[in-house]
């Protein structure tokens, strides 16, 4: 409001008043009461207006078009010196001016300007305002038409190049622009997505920073090396996929099945329930034993941490979201199970559908290092306690659980190396893992994988 400018170039005045305008469905008028207007959009044939719906729709038309008279108005009024307009015009002037009608084929009519020529308008010296004693001189307004002929065209073909200057060897910017760090994730990350960050920088920054996906052929390892092969027709090859998405699939069922067994007094869940559960998570609840999910919730179930530290707490909660900021973001997550005891620090308890292979419950835990602070720091702040406890149980083995107690020193700890992971993220270092620690589980399935990373057989 009230900016003037030495020059004001208004572009694109070809553009009709109602562009990108769609018809509304229902229209009401600004009277009380209201008229109503509708329009009825049938498929494969023309839509029906009903009641006052084409005169509203006109009067809203108006409407609009006036407001983007006043928009041009406001714009053309802001110079001081010089003004350009410019815009597209037809070569034979429309019928009738209507609410759509350009603003460059309203200024062309009403100045009586030619459609094919260079012209002038002489504009008559404005008159003072009253009391004003001063007189102004008349002037013109130039008109350029710019018309599609062969020689605009070879204009707009010609090619310049300015003769560079003879420059000393070693002279002048470097040949290559500065190296700019790569983009970091815009979504909200998670302590899922920061652990992947410390499994393999290189990875994270391909799939969650670039949306690069794996490829679909499976790789498998043999005595030589890496070598890459296409799966037999039915035979799905650990590791591919399709396996990791049942796997996935598979873990979401039977969190699903434990926290309905939580709120319903740690009841089994049925066959029937099982088989809906592993439906809605993508699994063929047909083909699927409910066994394989029922089994490892019936050993929860019966597992001494359970009977021991659950059943009888004083309050339990499932599926806790949390929110914990820390090197200037917000992670985002969930804990499947969060006991409160009287007496006790609260305790933090985390399902793992991991399959253990030849390795034991601690050992696989130590890979979830950064998830365990994240759980304390997020439950102590919420809580107000000193001491947070959390349980991996890995459901292949639920009577072995690994459970950590996090005191105030293991709480700073965690969060300044979960900062410090932030930080890197931030700053565009994305690492490939190192040598000695790209193994067939972390590499399998990376976009990366044989292409642009050597993978495990490097190591």
């Amino acid at each position: 409001k009230g900016l003037e400018f030495d020059v004001v170039a208004v572009p694109d005045l070809s553009r009709s008043l109602l562009a990108g305008a769609r018809p509304p469905l229902l229209l009401l008028g600004r009277e009380q009461p209201p008229r109503v207007g509708m329009q009825l959009r049938r498929l494969g044939t023309a839509a029906v207006n009903l009641y006052e719906y084409t005169e509203l729709l006109e009067e809203s038309r108006e409407r609009d078009s006036e407001e983007g008279l006043r928009l041009f108005h406001v714009a053309a009024t802001r110079a001081r010196r010089r003004l350009i307009l410019s815009g597209v015009v037809k070569p034979e002037p429309g019928r009738e001016v209507k609410a759509s009608t350009p603003v460059i084929e309203r200024l062309v009519e009403a100045l009586g300007v030619a459609r094919d020529a260079d012209t002038e308008v002489a504009v008559p010296p404005p008159e003072p305002r009253p009391g004003l004693e001063a007189s102004f001189a008349p002037s013109a307004i130039a008109v350029r038409a710019n018309l599609p002929t062969p020689e605009r065209a070879a204009e707009l073909r010609a090619l310049r190049r300015e003769g560079g200057g003879a420059r000393e060897l070693g002279a002048g910017p470097p040949p290559l622009a500065e190296r700019q760090p790569p983009v970091a994730p815009s979504r909200p990350l998670s302590y899922t997505a920061i652990s992947a960050y410390e499994e393999c920088g290189y990875r994270f920054y391909l799939e969650r920073v670039l949306g690069v996906a794996g490829g679909s052929t499976a790789r498998r390892l043999s005595p030589t090396g890496l070598q890459t092969t296409s799966a037999p027709p039915g035979d799905e090859v650990e590791g591919t996929p399709s396996a990791r998405e049942e796997r996935t699939a598979r873990g979401a069922a039977v969190h699903a099945l434990l926290e309905w067994s939580q709120a319903n007094g740690w009841r089994e869940p049925s066959e029937d329930l099982a088989r809906r559960h592993a439906t809605a998570a993508g699994l063929d609840g047909g083909r699927l034993d409910p066994a394989d999910l029922l089994g490892p919730i019936r050993a929860w179930l019966g597992s001494p941490l359970h009977a021991e530290r659950i059943a009888g707490a004083a309050r339990v909660r499932a599926e806790v979201p949390i929110l914990l900021g820390a090197g200037g973001t917000v992670l985002r997550g969930s804990i499947d199970l969060l006991v409160e005891r009287d007496g006790a620090p609260p305790l933090v308890v985390d399902y793992k559908t991991d399959r253990l292979g030849g390795s034991t419950p601690a050992e696989h835990a130590a890979r979830y290092s950064t998830q365990r602070a994240i759980y304390a720091l997020a439950a102590a702040e919420a809580l107000g306690t000193e001491e947070v406890e959390v349980a991996y149980v890995f459901l292949e083995r639920p009577e072995e659980p690994v459970l950590t107690l996090l005191g105030p020193d293991e709480r700073s700890a965690g969060r300044a190396e979960l900062e410090r992971a932030i930080d890197r993220i931030h700053s565009g270092e994305f690492p490939v893992a190192r040598l000695d620690r790209r193994d067939w589980p972390l590499c399998n399935g990376c976009p990366a994988l044989g292409n642009l990373c050597s993978g495990p057989e490097a190591s």
